[in-house]
């Protein structure tokens, strides 16, 4: 009759089937070779949040295969394999082979996506003591952004303008955040305030003759 097994197979097997008469005098036999391809059982990125440029770690577990290359570098005896995140690939592919043939998978990679500041200007560059003038950008694929000057950092999210009137020269920095604010790039602009007296007269203010000795004091802002 007709009978039947299931088996689970790790490697290339040899079946022998061995049928004997009643008094096992006699019998009959078959061999059976099933050839079986490597195994990627895991293959996985370490990292769960990363960015363009960053350097990310591919782990693997293989069975069954006599060779391994990763992203077309040999990954036979390696466990493991260092990769920086480029914008021009976006997949890595690890391939498994034997005497049988190749398995492959390929991971796509998903970095976070980086913000982009296009533009951050001043209305005015040069303003004088007093003078207000327009910071404005254009900002994109940010989850946040800021203005930071003199040690402050304001959040101007929802704003695409800001009002500034500095009493001396300042440099303002645009922050443009990533998502979950976990890192952010950055532009700055100088806004250069021209210099202010504002005062300048005499010590002991009275009438003074010819060859008198004067003392003057002042107080200015914003001069070098």
């Amino acid at each position: 009759g007709i009978e039947s097994k299931s088996v689970t197979l790790f490697k290339n097997t040899q079946f022998k089937l061995i049928a004997f008469s009643g008094d096992e005098s006699v019998f009959d036999e078959k061999s059976l070779t099933i050839k079986v391809l490597p195994k990627i059982e895991e293959y996985s990125v370490v990292e769960k949040r990363y960015f363009e440029g960053d350097k990310i770690t591919f782990r693997w577990k293989v069975s069954n295969a006599t060779s391994i290359s990763i992203n077309g570098t040999d990954g036979t005896r390696r466990e493991s394999y260092i990769y920086k995140v480029k914008k021009k690939q976006r997949t890595v592919e690890l391939v498994a082979s034997n005497r049988e043939g190749s398995v492959s998978e390929i991971i796509k990679l998903t970095p976070i996506e980086s913000p982009l500041i296009d533009e951050f200007i001043l209305k005015r560059n040069l303003i004088q003591h007093g003078d207000t003038t327009i910071l404005s950008w254009k900002v994109s694929k940010a989850s946040r952004i800021s203005i930071v000057h003199d040690n402050n950092e304001i959040d101007v999210t929802d704003v695409q303008e800001f009002n500034v009137n500095p009493d001396k020269t300042t440099t303002y920095i645009l922050r443009a955040y990533t998502e979950g604010g976990l890192r952010f790039i950055e532009k700055s602009v100088v806004l250069q305030v021209l210099p202010h007296i504002q005062a300048f007269e005499l010590v002991q203010p009275r009438r003074y003759c010819e060859g008198s000795i004067v003392f003057l004091k002042w107080q200015i802002e914003n001069a070098s």
